[in-house]
This record gives C-alpha cells, sequence and structure tokens, in this order.
C-alpha cells in the first residue's frame, strides 16, 4: 500500500507517493506563488486509497500568512494556498433556509431548518444566525459527512432566531444585509446566506419586492429576497417624506393593491401606451431625459409625462409645462402603476424612494419596460454582480443607449444584454452640450472630482478615508500653481456635509455639477464617467489612481485599455506635481498639453456623437419601436 510524503522547502510544495515501484508521476511539485484568490486550490489527478483517505485532510501548514493544505475528495488530492476562510469556504458549508420570517416592532423572527456538510470534520466551534457583526444568535445544527436531500430534513422541528428590533437600528448600520449562517471553524469566520422559504427562480426580480415591511422609530425597515433567493433584511433612515401623513396614505398598502390592479387591467385595454420620463431621484431636468419629453408630448400615438419633486430646484423651471407631473401627488401615483415605459437616466427605483418600502409600486416596476437613457458614459467603472442594470437585477434596462459601436460592445458583455436592446444613438445629455466650447483663452479654472468607495463607506473617521486624504493632496498641489478661487471640488452627495468642515470648504461646490463641468478647462478624477462629459465641452483631463490596485480589488478592473484613457494617468502625488509643472505656467493651464489630438482621437472611438442631434435619433429609434 502506497504512502504520502509532503513537504514545503521555501516556496515549494513536494507531494510523493512513496511505492516500491516510484516513478516520475508519483511526485508532484507546486510553486506557492503561483496561487491567487481566483486560482487558490488545484486538482491533481494523483489518486489515494478510498478506503483509508477519503475525505480527509492530508497535511497543513502556515506559508507566508497563508494556510496550504492538502486534503482529499473523493478520489483525487487537492492543494490549496491562501486565506484559511477561503479554503475552508471549499470544504464544507451550513445548509440553511428560513421556513418562516417575520418583521415586527418586537423584532425580527426567523424560523430556520438545515445542517451543517462537514465531509473533513473540520475543528468547528459554533454556527450563529447572522443579521450584522452586533447581531448573531446561536443555532444547533446537526452534523453530516454527506450532503443531505432537502426532503430529508423537511420534516425535523424548526428552530427560531429572534433579534429585537432596538438592537437592529443604531447609528450608521449597513443598508442591505442578507441573513447569513456563521460558521467558526479554527476561529475562521464562515459565512453563508440563509435561503429563503418563499424562493422564485435564481435571477427572478420579483425577488427584489418587499413581502414584508415597517415604519419604525424614524427607519423604514422591509424584508425581501436577493437575487438568488436567499433572505435580505433592509433597514434605512426615513425620508423626509415618509414622515407625512398624505404620503402615508397614498402609499397605504391598501390603496396601492387597488391601483396596482386598476393599472394593470387599464395598461391591458389601453390602446395607447402611457410613458413616464424622469431623471435623477425624479428632481432634475439636465441630463436631457426632459427635453426628449419635450419631442415626445406631443405625439398622438402615446401619451408623455415629465415626473418631478416639487421641491426641487429645476421644478420652478418647468412647472408650467403642459403634462409635468408633481412627484407624490395622485396623479403621480396612478401614472406609476398605469405607465407602460420608464424612460429615464436612472434606475426605476429613482422614480420614488430608493428601497422603498412600497411592494405593489416594486412589483408593478418589475411589469413595464426600462429605457435607460444613462446619465453618463460607461466606459470607465465596470458594472460588477452588485450592479442593478446588470442582467437579473433590480434594474435591468429593455432598452439602453449607448455613444458608440464600442461602448456598445462593452456593455453588451458587462450588463449582459443583447445587441439588439442597445441603441448606438449618444446619451441625451450631450445634446444640451456644445461640443468644444472651450479652448485656450477660456478661463482656467480646474474642477476636483473623485469617486466615493463605497468600501469606505463605514469609516468612522473621515480624515483617514482615501477620499479625503487624495482630495487635501491634489487641492494643496493646485495651490502651489493657481489662486484658490480657480479651483472647485466637487462632493460625492453622501459626504457633502462633511467636506463643509475641511480646509478647503470654502472650495466645495454646491451647484450643479453640470454648471461646474461646463467651465472647467482641467478636470482631476480618479474613476468618475464625468471625465467624458467635460472632455466633450473641451476641457482636459488627468486620472489621479494611488489606490487602483485596491480599487480594482474591490470593483472589478477598469475597462479602458492603457492606450484608450483620455488624458494623462498618475499614480502617485509626485507624479502627478510634475504633470502639473508641465502644464500649468504662471497661473495659465495649456490646454494643449493635457487635451492632445490623440486623446480627442481616442475620445471619439468611445462617445462618437458630436453634432448635438442624440436625443432627436432616440426619438426615431423609439418612434420605430413605438413606444413614443
Amino acid at each position: 500500500m502506497s504512502e504520502l510524503r509532503i513537504y514545503i522547502d521555501q516556496d515549494e510544495l513536494t507531494i510523493e507517493k512513496i511505492r516500491a515501484r516510484h516513478s516520475q508521476e508519483d511526485t508532484l511539485v507546486f510553486n506557492l506563488n503561483d496561487f491567487d484568490e481566483e486560482t487558490c486550490t488545484i486538482t491533481t489527478k494523483m489518486s489515494v486509497n478510498r478506503q483509508k483517505d477519503t475525505h480527509c485532510i492530508l497535511f497543513q501548514q502556515m506559508w507566508n500568512e497563508k494556510l496550504v493544505l492538502v486534503y482529499c475528495g473523493q478520489k483525487y488530492i487537492h492543494v490549496g494556498c491562501g486565506s484559511a476562510e477561503i479554503l475552508y469556504q471549499k470544504m464544507g458549508r451550513p445548509y440553511v433556509f428560513s421556513t418562516s420570517q417575520r418583521l415586527t416592532r418586537r423584532g425580527l423572527k426567523i424560523k430556520i431548518k438545515g445542517y451543517i456538510y462537514d465531509p473533513f470534520n473540520l475543528p468547528s466551534t459554533s454556527c450563529s444566525i447572522m443579521v450584522d457583526e452586533n447581531n448573531k444568535q446561536e443555532v444547533e445544527l446537526q452534523k453530516s459527512l454527506k450532503k443531505i436531500p432537502t426532503c430529508t430534513f423537511l420534516w425535523k422541528p424548526s428552530q427560531t432566531a429572534f433579534f429585537k428590533i432596538d438592537k437592529l437600528l443604531y447609528p450608521n448600520p449597513t443598508i442591505n444585509c442578507n441573513i447569513m449562517s456563521h460558521w467558526c471553524v479554527e476561529g475562521h469566520e464562515l459565512l453563508h446566506p440563509v435561503g429563503c422559504g418563499y424562493l422564485r427562480k435564481n435571477g427572478d426580480r420579483r425577488n427584489y419586492v418587499p413581502f414584508q415591511s415597517l415604519y419604525y422609530k424614524g427607519w423604514a425597515l422591509h424584508l425581501r429576497k436577493t437575487r438568488a433567493g436567499n433572505l435580505a433584511f433592509i433597514r434605512r433612515p426615513m425620508e423626509e417624506i415618509e414622515k407625512k401623513l398624505d404620503f402615508r396614505i397614498k402609499e397605504n398598502p391598501l390603496i396601492d393593491w387597488a391601483m396596482y390592479h386598476l393599472g394593470k387591467w387599464k395598461r391591458a385595454w389601453s390602446k395607447k401606451p402611457v410613458n413616464l420620463f424622469y431623471e435623477k431621484f425624479a428632481s432634475k431636468s439636465e441630463e436631457g431625459a426632459f427635453d426628449l419629453f419635450l419631442k415626445a408630448r406631443d405625439n398622438t400615438t402615446s401619451n408623455n409625462y415629465f415626473i418631478i419633486d416639487p421641491t426641487s430646484s429645476d421644478y420652478e423651471k418647468i412647472k408650467n409645462e403642459k403634462n409635468v407631473v408633481k412627484k407624490w401627488s395622485w396623479k403621480y401615483y396612478w401614472l406609476l402603476f398605469a405607465s407602460d415605459h420608464f424612460i429615464a437616466t436612472e434606475a426605476p427605483i429613482h422614480i420614488n424612494i430608493v428601497r422603498s418600502n412600497n411592494k405593489y409600486f416594486r412589483k408593478s416596476t418589475f411589469e413595464k419596460k426600462f429605457i435607460f437613457l444613462q446619465h453618463g458614459v460607461t466606459y470607465l467603472k465596470r458594472h460588477g454582480v452588485n450592479s442593478p442594470f446588470v442582467s437579473g437585477k433590480e434594474a435591468t434596462p429593455n432598452l439602453m443607449v449607448v455613444g458608440s459601436e464600442k461602448e456598445k460592445d462593452i456593455v453588451s458583455d458587462m450588463l449582459g444584454l443583447k445587441e439588439e436592446q442597445l441603441l448606438v444613438t449618444g446619451l441625451p445629455v450631450f445634446s444640451n452640450l456644445k461640443w468644444e466650447s472651450m479652448d485656450k483663452n477660456s478661463d482656467d479654472l480646474v474642477t476636483v472630482m473623485l469617486t466615493w468607495k463605497p468600501y469606505e463607506e463605514f469609516m468612522t473617521d473621515f480624515d483617514q478615508t482615501s477620499y479625503y486624504q487624495n482630495t487635501k493632496a491634489i487641492y494643496e498641489a493646485l495651490l502651489e500653481k493657481l489662486p484658490k478661487e480657480k479651483i472647485m471640488i466637487i462632493p460625492h452627495p453622501k459626504i457633502a456635509h462633511l467636506m463643509q468642515n475641511t480646509d478647503f470648504a470654502q472650495n466645495v461646490w454646491d451647484r450643479e455639477i453640470s454648471e461646474a463641468l461646463s467651465k472647467s478647462k482641467l478636470l482631476i478624477t480618479d474613476y468618475s464617467s464625468v471625465c467624458y462629459n467635460s472632455f466633450y465641452q473641451g476641457g482636459g483631463v488627468v486620472f489621479f489612481q494611488p489606490d487602483l490596485a485596491l480599487y480594482e480589488a474591490e470593483n472589478g478592473d477598469l475597462i479602458p485599455e492603457d492606450d484608450e484613457y483620455i488624458g494623462h494617468r498618475v499614480y502617485d502625488l509626485e507624479t502627478l506635481k510634475k504633470l502639473l509643472d508641465q502644464g500649468i505656467h504662471d497661473q495659465k493651464i495649456d490646454l494643449a498639453f493635457y487635451r492632445t489630438p490623440e486623446y480627442v482621437d481616442r475620445y471619439l472611438t468611445i462617445n462618437s456623437f458630436v453634432d448635438g442631434r442624440n436625443i432627436d435619433r432616440i426619438d426615431e429609434q423609439l418612434k420605430e419601436l413605438k413606444i413614443v
């Protein structure tokens, strides 16, 4: 009978099968530096004695702060090198699903069934049901060396996990909480989602519809499913409008149930499609959706309305236009349910409240067609699996406009949309801009606009975020070349209030972003698509990306290849300062240095239309499709 000899020598792992007639195939050598997060395990073709060694760990040792594991499954030897959490995730897991759940003013009650699949008999200490780090409850689950058919443990008694409502609500909690099983193995925390008893098929967008909701002490709470049908708990501070009696009456479940069914009946029998146009949070009229609405409004083949919040600054400009409808009015609610299409520069959830508790609005959303006009070119940040626009997610568009064939190819692959769903017309926002409206004689103004990083959202000290530190570093570097009044800093809305307490508070831009970009001779950004808006109007762009590795690890690789960027690209502060020294002299920005003919040629392959007729092209396409 053969024996194994396994050892690490420097950076190499060697597995030898010792037997009487040893051959070259009986020795395997692995360079441990070749393992990474994506390829952290390898299945070999070396077999073992099945009676003795099936599902057991043959070797484990720490190497360069990574765990090296050699283990066998049904037949072959597997080699793993990486974090203990990732490796243990591959060796066993709890299978837990919720048979019922209830959200009340007392708390969140979840009844669960399941077991722990643990073929390697790992040294685990506990298993809990977890909402977040502050809310865990230990449960007792049976361990099994084999996978158990669902029907077998369905008959077993349920266990209950209960979380008091007041403990779930505290300052700055995670908004979207996937309910997880928390399995502890040798001190390492392994997380797996808890399935939901109301399971729809994977990718069914109705999974996003809240099935229980609650308003409590200034919080909006609801339960829904994830894209894969697992259980999720949503909590966020209530919007001011949600605290008003008028809103609560209009969003009463009985009233919305009636409007939902009446609206569905009306859509089925109406001969003319009803289209709702809106922009960001249904509070803007500057991204081109309003202009497209004006062209469609007088068509005799469709009924078209523009939705806008009456408290927004743009409302006063357009309130007297025909078919402009106040957000939150009774007519607005009727149109939510009776319309056939949402035509907008933002996701459907922006027409109401993001993460709304309104079950019937959310359900009705998935029964309509969504024509996504885009508010910015999709050719910088990658839309990962968490993007709402990916096929099967909540904001999957039925049709989407793009600015070039190049963007069309990227969007089709990235979002999983068919090419016929993508209209190559140009984005509507560019119809309201003038190509190269700025030149070398324009004012020497600089805008700094960095991207807010979701992974920094819950850092308690804003001064420690890369967002603040990078903004401050750029600002101080610019002060060496330009007077303070020529620097504009555009903050992300989530942290705009925090920017008011910084040394550069006076430079924080508090008006429309489009206004700042229209007069910025130079834009400094990291990963924001506004670079394409600024460049369109004649400005130059510099990409400052000192945290590129971390950003791409969290969000996926950026889209452009090195020869597709439309401006200089730097990765550290010293290089940025040199670039500013080269392009700014005597408080004058050398536009020719930052905006070269090569950058212009690259831009035109990404955003091809500069004739100002994008809205006309979109209108023509929608007419051909009998939408407007």
